[in-house]
């Protein structure tokens, strides 16, 4: 049964989710009670299939079996926030930080669990992706208004671009020593001390400012590209994302995007870049390698963007910094997103210059393209 388990849990990570389905359930034959890993797992999978109902049905029979199961109490929680419960979907979600794969800094002093914050000290840290953290950042504010002095415990990529937020006292890059304060909060447990639901999300955009010397930098660069149009595009995710198979798009299916009156952008950096060398019926107006190499991270993508008419792309960090300076942001979801995209709706509560875009069947870009080219198509610069 474990083997089973184990080969199944391999093939859902290379996206082989049929064939990693068939192996669950003979890992169930072989062992059909108390089998949690693989009532869990093949929740993980249906999940990524988008057959929900039946990954909540496993993944609750999972928890059932071993309550105190970290990893199926999160896959839980991702289903609750897919279907809008936030009220169970963020509990379930404190879950993560007990999850092997979680980890987490050790300070000493305690973890705020609610009450004031007035004239108290606060520590946030970072955690998960780059993403994460420019979705999650707004959550500063709320503590500042309750009367914090916030920190940010972060990775050093985004100190630049998180240095000017006015609601962020200092900024301490993870490599340095924290200073001593009453409490300290992981960055995404902040929904749930906050007690978000759908009609309270903080969604007050934009919270990032780009550098102004930047902003006249690219805005004089892209003065000089031609198009009606000046669209960027994005569509590589960072590969070691679990589900980034699921998630980015080939560089290829943007063609469907290609008009002869508008000019994309690449606002791809490191991986997945090397496919700008395809062929593309696409006119490219390419900002280069440098961008971002001298001025720090985002710094750049966050100038240009600011200058765009639309950002279209995969679930990036660079699609969170497009919603998070409130330009009009265009989104690729697969039929399984990411849980903070929902399901069912084509708008973000999260960013409202965002519009979503969904697959139809597992796989399948081209509808979600074709979609965006017909609205492209007759789309003018004052209607974004």
């Amino acid at each position: 049964a474990s083997a089973w388990t184990n080969l199944g849990t391999i093939r859902t990570t290379c996206g082989k989710l049929d064939a990693a389905k068939e192996c669950f359930e003979k890992s169930l034959a072989h062992a059909p009670t108390d089998n949690e890993p693989a009532h869990r797992n093949l929740g993980a999978a249906l999940t990524y299939q988008g057959h929900f109902q039946d990954a909540l049905r496993h993944t609750a029979q999972a928890i059932q079996i071993n309550p105190h199961s970290a990893e199926a109490h999160r896959n839980h929680a991702t289903l609750m926030l897919l279907h809008e419960d936030f009220e169970q979907g963020w509990d379930e979600y404190e879950w993560r930080i007990q999850c092997k794969d979680f980890n987490l800094p050790e300070y000493l002093y305690p973890r705020y669990a609610g009450g004031s914050l007035c004239r108290k000290s606060l520590l946030l840290h970072a955690e998960q992706g780059l993403g994460d953290s420019i979705h999650f950042i707004r959550y500063a504010q709320l503590a500042k208004h309750a009367g914090a002095r916030v920190f940010f415990h972060c990775p050093p990529a985004l100190r630049k671009l998180f240095g000017h937020l006015s609601f962020i006292d200092q900024i301490i890059p993870m490599s340095s020593k924290t200073p001593e304060c009453d409490f300290y909060l992981p960055l995404m447990s902040a929904p749930h001390i906050f007690q978000t639901r759908l009609e309270t999300i903080p969604s007050d955009t934009p919270y990032i400012i780009p550098d102004p010397k930047l902003i006249e930098q690219w805005k004089n660069w892209l003065s000089q590209q031609p198009g009606r149009l000046k669209v960027g595009i994005v569509w590589q995710g960072n590969p070691d994302h679990p589900a980034d198979w699921q998630r980015s798009l080939p560089f290829r299916v943007l063609d469907g995007l290609a008009h002869p009156d508008v000019t994309f952008i690449p606002l791809q950096l490191g991986h997945g870049r090397e496919q700008l060398s395809d062929e593309t019926a696409l006119n490219i107006a390419d900002p280069g390698e440098q961008l971002d190499h001298d001025s720090g991270a985002f710094m750049d993508t966050a100038a240009i963007i600011s200058q765009l008419d639309l950002v279209i792309g995969s679930d990036t960090a660079v699609i969170h910094l497009a919603g998070a300076l409130r330009v009009t942001t265009w989104v690729a979801l697969s039929v399984a997103p990411d849980w903070r995209w929902m399901l069912n709706r084509d708008d973000s509560p999260w960013y409202p210059s965002m519009k979503l875009f969904r697959q139809n069947r597992r796989g399948n870009w081209s509808d979600v393209i074709q979609a965006m080219g017909k609205l492209l198509e007759s789309v003018e610069p004052h209607d974004l």
